[in-house]
Protein backbone atom coordinates (compact mmCIF):
# COMPACT_ATOMS: atom_id res chain seq x y z
CA UNK A 1 0.00 0.00 0.00
CA UNK A 2 1.40 3.01 -0.72
CA UNK A 3 1.08 6.55 1.35
CA UNK A 4 -0.59 9.19 -0.06
CA UNK A 5 1.32 12.43 0.86
CA UNK A 6 0.90 15.98 0.49
CA UNK A 7 4.30 17.09 -1.06
CA UNK A 8 3.48 19.72 -2.96
CA UNK A 9 1.34 22.88 -2.11
CA UNK A 10 -1.74 21.87 -3.77
CA UNK A 11 -2.66 18.57 -2.65
CA UNK A 12 -1.77 19.84 1.10
CA UNK A 13 -4.12 22.95 0.81
CA UNK A 14 -6.81 20.76 -1.48
CA UNK A 15 -6.92 18.40 1.83
CA UNK A 16 -6.30 21.04 4.75
CA UNK A 17 -8.56 24.12 3.35
CA UNK A 18 -11.52 21.94 2.68
CA UNK A 19 -14.37 22.94 5.08
CA UNK A 20 -15.26 19.03 5.31
CA UNK A 21 -11.54 18.14 6.61
CA UNK A 22 -11.86 20.80 9.70
CA UNK A 23 -11.12 17.65 12.06
CA UNK A 24 -8.27 16.58 9.66
CA UNK A 25 -6.75 19.82 10.19
CA UNK A 26 -7.10 20.58 13.71
CA UNK A 27 -5.92 16.63 14.25
CA UNK A 28 -2.58 17.62 12.40
CA UNK A 29 -2.21 20.92 14.46
CA UNK A 30 -2.59 18.99 17.78
CA UNK A 31 -0.39 16.48 17.22
CA UNK A 32 2.50 18.77 16.08
CA UNK A 33 2.23 21.42 18.87
CA UNK A 34 0.51 19.48 21.56
CA UNK A 35 -2.36 22.27 21.79
CA UNK A 36 -6.53 22.01 20.84
CA UNK A 37 -7.09 24.70 19.38
CA UNK A 38 -10.77 25.72 18.87
CA UNK A 39 -12.68 28.25 16.45
CA UNK A 40 -9.96 28.20 13.75
CA UNK A 41 -10.73 30.38 10.82
CA UNK A 42 -8.75 30.26 7.57
CA UNK A 43 -7.12 33.98 7.09
CA UNK A 44 -6.02 35.77 3.93
CA UNK A 45 -2.96 33.37 2.72
CA UNK A 46 -2.17 36.40 0.23
CA UNK A 47 1.08 38.35 1.58
CA UNK A 48 1.49 41.50 -0.86
CA UNK A 49 3.08 44.30 1.70
CA UNK A 50 5.87 45.57 -0.30
CA UNK A 51 5.41 45.87 -3.87
CA UNK A 52 8.76 45.56 -4.67
CA UNK A 53 8.47 42.19 -3.64
CA UNK A 54 6.84 39.43 -5.85
CA UNK A 55 3.64 38.52 -4.26
CA UNK A 56 3.68 35.45 -2.05
CA UNK A 57 1.03 32.95 -0.78
CA UNK A 58 0.96 31.09 2.19
CA UNK A 59 0.32 27.48 2.68
CA UNK A 60 -1.82 28.19 4.85
CA UNK A 61 -2.82 30.74 7.53
CA UNK A 62 -5.32 30.24 10.54
CA UNK A 63 -6.68 32.27 13.25
CA UNK A 64 -8.13 31.28 16.79
CA UNK A 65 -8.57 32.60 20.09
CA UNK A 66 -5.86 31.05 20.99
CA UNK A 67 -3.17 31.55 18.08
CA UNK A 68 -2.15 32.32 14.49
CA UNK A 69 -1.00 29.89 12.79
CA UNK A 70 1.07 29.71 9.50
CA UNK A 71 2.20 26.14 8.30
CA UNK A 72 3.78 25.56 5.23
CA UNK A 73 4.45 22.93 2.97
CA UNK A 74 8.72 22.46 2.09
CA UNK A 75 9.03 19.53 -0.62
CA UNK A 76 12.56 19.80 -0.72
CA UNK A 77 15.32 21.44 1.49
CA UNK A 78 17.28 24.86 0.09
CA UNK A 79 19.20 27.32 1.60
CA UNK A 80 16.25 29.98 1.46
CA UNK A 81 13.32 27.51 2.96
CA UNK A 82 14.69 28.50 6.57
CA UNK A 83 15.03 32.48 6.21
CA UNK A 84 11.58 32.73 3.85
CA UNK A 85 9.79 31.02 5.77
CA UNK A 86 10.86 32.83 9.39
CA UNK A 87 10.47 35.93 7.18
CA UNK A 88 6.55 34.99 6.94
CA UNK A 89 6.00 34.35 10.51
CA UNK A 90 7.89 37.78 11.75
CA UNK A 91 5.36 39.43 9.14
CA UNK A 92 2.74 37.82 10.72
CA UNK A 93 4.14 38.63 14.79
CA UNK A 94 4.43 42.23 13.46
CA UNK A 95 1.32 42.05 12.29
CA UNK A 96 -0.77 40.48 15.28
CA UNK A 97 1.53 43.22 17.52
CA UNK A 98 0.69 46.13 15.19
CA UNK A 99 -3.02 45.60 15.37
CA UNK A 100 -3.19 45.22 18.91
CA UNK A 101 -1.67 48.33 19.83
CA UNK A 102 -0.13 46.42 23.00
CA UNK A 103 2.80 44.20 22.84
CA UNK A 104 1.31 40.80 24.91
CA UNK A 105 2.14 37.17 24.74
CA UNK A 106 -1.40 36.61 25.69
CA UNK A 107 -2.10 34.70 21.83
CA UNK A 108 0.88 32.37 20.04
CA UNK A 109 1.92 33.03 16.81
CA UNK A 110 3.35 29.35 15.21
CA UNK A 111 4.49 28.35 12.29
CA UNK A 112 4.56 24.23 11.41
CA UNK A 113 6.89 23.58 8.51
CA UNK A 114 6.38 20.05 6.86
CA UNK A 115 9.57 19.92 5.53
CA UNK A 116 10.99 16.89 3.70
CA UNK A 117 14.58 16.50 2.45
CA UNK A 118 15.86 17.68 5.77
CA UNK A 119 18.58 15.74 7.91
CA UNK A 120 17.93 14.25 11.22
CA UNK A 121 17.01 11.64 13.46
CA UNK A 122 13.84 13.54 14.96
CA UNK A 123 10.13 13.90 14.20
CA UNK A 124 9.62 17.42 15.54
CA UNK A 125 11.90 20.25 16.17
CA UNK A 126 10.69 22.90 17.96
CA UNK A 127 12.21 26.61 17.55
CA UNK A 128 12.19 29.06 20.11
CA UNK A 129 13.66 32.61 20.57
CA UNK A 130 15.77 32.45 23.28
CA UNK A 131 19.24 34.13 25.25
CA UNK A 132 22.80 31.42 25.83
CA UNK A 133 21.45 31.00 28.88
CA UNK A 134 18.02 29.10 27.23
CA UNK A 135 16.33 31.38 28.75
CA UNK A 136 12.82 32.39 26.35
CA UNK A 137 12.95 36.11 25.39
CA UNK A 138 9.88 36.20 23.44
CA UNK A 139 7.02 33.43 24.80
CA UNK A 140 4.40 33.19 22.39
CA UNK A 141 6.76 32.66 18.93
CA UNK A 142 7.57 29.21 17.91
CA UNK A 143 8.47 27.24 15.16
CA UNK A 144 7.97 23.78 14.29
CA UNK A 145 9.65 21.62 11.71
CA UNK A 146 8.02 18.42 10.74
CA UNK A 147 10.74 16.13 9.33
CA UNK A 148 8.14 14.14 6.93
CA UNK A 149 11.32 12.00 5.78
CA UNK A 150 11.92 10.57 8.83
CA UNK A 151 7.75 10.45 9.86
CA UNK A 152 6.90 8.56 6.38
CA UNK A 153 9.58 5.93 7.12
CA UNK A 154 7.56 5.08 10.09
CA UNK A 155 4.73 4.32 7.25
CA UNK A 156 6.67 2.23 5.18
CA UNK A 157 8.45 0.27 7.57
CA UNK A 158 4.69 -0.69 9.35
CA UNK A 159 5.93 0.77 12.86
Amino acid sequence: MKFYNCKNDKCFKCVFLNPLNQDLLNILINEVTGINYQNIMHSNIEKNINLAVRRKYLDLLIDSSEAIVNIEVNGFNKKYVHPRNTSFICDCYSNYTLVNKEYTEDKQIIQINFSYGINGNEAISKYMIMNKNWKTYVKNFVIYEVNMDYCMSFWYNRN
